[in-house]
C-alpha cells in the first residue's frame, strides 16, 4: 500500500505541468511555532494562508504570514526585531526572487560555504533551488539517579529545495548515541521504545544507538492545493500537547491533502503506522518487519471571524493484519469527503474512530485561548446518570496563551490542562489503539489522567531565551496483572469494572516536573543550552517513588532539544 500511494502521488505530480509555492515545513520546534503564535496574537487578527491548528506549516506560509504582519507594529522591541529578522533569514529564499538581495554573510567560509547566516551551503540556478546544512548536537550533565554520565551525541545533515519551481523535497537524517536521564531510561526500559524516536540498540553499557530519518515530496498542483507524500509527524491543535494528534511518537509514512480555499483550511492524512515491535533487552530486532495498521484523519479548519477559528477532527485507525479484518488495505477510506464514522458502521464497525472539535480566540492583542474536545465512545444514559460506565471515554484541552504578561515585552506566559478519560484511544488490539511504535499518538501520558502544563518565556534580549516549565498530573496506573485504563495498547476488552469508574482509577499516580532553560543563541540556529529539570514521581500504594534532579549543558545545530520534557 505504502509504495503503490507513493507511485500514484509522484505519477500524478509528473503529469502536471504548472504549479505553485513550493515548499518545505518549518521544523516541528517549538520555540518556533511561539514566534509565529505570538505574533499573530499581537497583531489582532488571524491572516489568510497561514491556520496553525494543523502543524508543520509550509515554510512559503510562514514567510508570507511574517510580511503580513510586518505593517502592523508587531515587531516593537529589540528582541521582536530580532525575531523578524531570524524568521526573513531561515526562510529568505520566500522573500526574494534574486540570489543578490538574500542575506549575506559578513564572512563566508572559503567563499562557498555560509554565504548566507542559514545555509552552509545552497545553489538557486538552473530551475535549482538547494540548501543544505549540518545537524548537530552535544549535550552533557549529571544526574544522580543515572548509572552514567547522561549525554546526547548527535551529527548529521538536513537538505530542502525546490526543482523547477514544481517539486520541493527535505530530508533529516542524523545519528545519535546518548546515555538518558533517569527517568528517560525508565521510559526505555519500560516501554522499550525511545520518546520520539524509533529503531534502537543498545550502546555501551548505559547507552542507546539510534538514527533518526526524514523526508518527503511536496507538490502543489494549484494556488490553493497542496500535496506532500514522506516519511516524518504531523501536530494537530494550539496546544503544547495535543489530544487530537502530536508529535511524541515515532516517525511514520504518510500522504497530506491540503486545501485553503477562502475562511476554510481542509486537511485529509493517510499514513501507515505501526502496531508493535519486537524488543529484547538490548533493542529492538530487526529480523522482520513490525506489524502494520493505517490510520486516516481529515480536519476541517473555519475562520469564523477575523479572531475566531474552529474544527472539526475526524480520524479512524484499521489493520488487514487484525483478526476481525481479511483483506488489504479497505479503498472506501480513500474517499477524503466522507464522514468516517458513517463509513466505518456501514462496514461493520470493525476499526476505532475518533471525533473531535478545537476552537481558537485572539483578544485584546494580549491572548488567545485555545481548546480540544475528543469524542472515543460515549453513552448520553450513562452519562447523566454518572454511572461511571467503562466505555465513557473522551478526552479534552483547555489552554491560554498571554504575550507581553503585564506590558513587559517578550515575557509570555502558556497555561494549559489535560483531560482523558479511562481506556481513551485504547480498542480491541494494539493493531486499531491510537498507537504508533508502542508511543501514544496524542498525550504522552497515554489516558487516565489530569494534567496541568505551564511555560514561561523571556527574551530579555535578542539571542537569549529564558524559559521556565512545569508540569502536574495525576494518573491511575495499570498493574501487571490489571488494565485501569491507562495504556492505550492494552485490549479495553480487559477492563476491570463495568460501572463505577473515574478518572485516576487505579494505582494512583503524581507526576511533578519543572525545567528551567537558558538557551543562547551564538549564531543562526547555533544555540548554547543551560538546563536544570526536577521531576518527581510517586505513588502511595507501592511505596514508589523517583526524585529525579538533572543539570545539563549542550550545544545544538539545527536541530530542537529533545527527550527532556514529556
Amino acid at each position: 500500500m505504502q509504495k503503490n500511494l507513493a507511485l500514484v502521488f509522484l505519477l500524478f505530480c509528473l503529469a502536471l505541468t504548472e504549479s505553485f509555492a513550493q515548499s518545505a515545513n518549518v521544523p516541528l520546534w517549538g520555540d518556533y511555532y511561539h514566534l509565529l503564535d505570538r505574533y499573530e496574537i499581537k497583531s489582532g487578527k488571524m491572516h489568510d494562508g497561514y491556520f496553525s491548528s494543523f502543524k508543520p506549516t509550509l515554510r512559503h506560509s510562514a514567510a508570507g504570514f511574517v510580511d503580513s504582519v510586518s505593517n502592523v507594529g508587531v515587531f516593537e522591541s529589540s528582541s521582536d526585531k530580532f525575531n523578524e529578522k531570524y524568521l526573513r533569514q531561515d526562510n529568505w529564499e520566500f522573500f526574494t526572487d534574486s540570489l543578490e538581495a538574500a542575506p549575506q554573510s559578513k564572512k563566508p567560509i572559503l567563499k562557498y560555504f555560509y554565504r548566507t547566516p542559514s545555509d552552509a551551503f545552497h545553489v538557486q540556478e538552473d530551475g535549482i533551488d538547494l540548501h543544505v546544512s549540518p545537524v548537530f548536537q552535544f549535550d552533557v550533565g549529571h544526574d544522580a539517579n543515572s548509572p552514567s554520565t547522561p549525554f546526547i551525541n548527535t551529527r548529521g545533515i538536513v537538505v530542502r529545495g525546490r526543482i523547477d519551481e514544481k517539486l520541493g523535497f527535505y530530508t533529516y537524517l542524523t545519528e545519535n548515541q546518548a546515555v538518558f536521564p533517569a527517568y528517560t531510561q525508565r521510559w526505555v526500559d519500560r516501554w522499550h521504545v525511545v520518546p520520539n524516536e524509533g529503531f534502537w540498540k543498545r550502546f555501551g553499557e548505559a547507552g542507546t544507538d539510534y538514527i533518526t530519518a526524514n523526508g518527503y515530496l511536496t507538490f502543489s498542483p494549484t494556488k490553493h492545493i497542496h500535496l506532500q507524500a514522506g516519511h516524518d509527524k504531523l501536530f494537530v491543535g494550539n496546544g503544547m500537547r495535543s489530544m487530537f494528534l502530536s508529535d511524541f511518537s515515532n516517525n511514520y509514512f504518510f500522504l497530506r491533502f491540503n486545501a485553503k480555499i477562502w475562511k476554510f483550511n481542509y486537511t485529509n492524512v493517510i499514513a501507515r503506522l505501526k502496531a508493535d515491535v519486537f524488543y529484547y533487552n538490548d533493542g529492538l530486532l530487526g529480523t522482520k518487519e513490525f506489524p502494520n495498521k493505517n490510520l486516516v484523519m481529515h480536519q476541517l479548519n473555519w475562520q469564523v471571524t477575523k479572531n475566531f477559528n474552529v474544527g472539526l477532527f475526524e480520524a479512524v485507525m484499521f489493520s488487514p493484519e487484525d483478526s476481525l479484518r481479511t483483506g488489504s488495505f479497505d479503498p472506501n477510506y480513500l474517499n477524503p469527503f466522507i464522514f468516517y464514522r458513517g463509513l466505518e458502521q456501514q462496514l461493520g464497525s470493525p476499526d476505532n474512530v475518533l471525533v473531535g472539535f478545537d476552537a481558537k480566540w485572539n483578544f485584546a492583542r494580549h491572548f488567545s485561548a485555545y481548546g480540544q474536545f475528543l469524542l472515543d465512545e460515549l453513552s448520553l444514559t450513562n452519562l447523566k446518570n454518572k454511572t461511571g460506565w467503562w466505555s465513557n471515554k473522551y478526552a479534552y484541552q483547555l489552554g491560554l496563551k498571554w504575550v507581553d504578561v503585564g506590558n513587559v515585552s517578550n515575557l509570555d506566559l502558556q497555561l494549559e490542562h489535560n483531560y482523558a478519560r479511562p481506556y481513551t484511544y485504547a480498542h480491541q488490539s494494539s493493531y486499531t489503539s491510537f498507537t504508533h511504535y508502542r508511543q501514544p499518538l496524542a498525550n504522552p501520558l497515554g489516558a487516565n489522567f489530569k494534567e496541568w502544563v505551564a511555560v514561561l518565556r523571556y527574551q530579555p534580549i535578542g539571542k537569549l531565551q529564558l524559559t521556565a516549565r512545569a508540569m502536574l498530573a495525576s494518573q491511575g496506573e495499570d498493574t501487571l496483572a490489571s488494565n485501569w485504563g491507562r495504556n492505550p495498547l492494552l485490549p479495553y476488552a480487559t477492563f476491570e469494572q463495568e460501572f463505577g469508574n473515574f478518572t485516576g482509577q487505579g494505582v494512583a499516580t503524581k507526576i511533578n516536573l519543572v525545567g528551567l532553560q537558558a538557551s543562547y543563541q551564538l549564531l543562526h540556529n547555533l544555540f548554547i543550552d543551560a538546563r536544570f529539570i526536577y521531576r518527581k514521581e510517586q505513588q502511595e500504594s507501592v511505596s514508589l517513588r523517583n526524585n529525579d534532579q538533572f543539570f545539563g549543558f549542550g550545544i545544538r545545530l539545527n536541530t530542537d532539544t529533545k527527550h527532556h520534557y514529556f
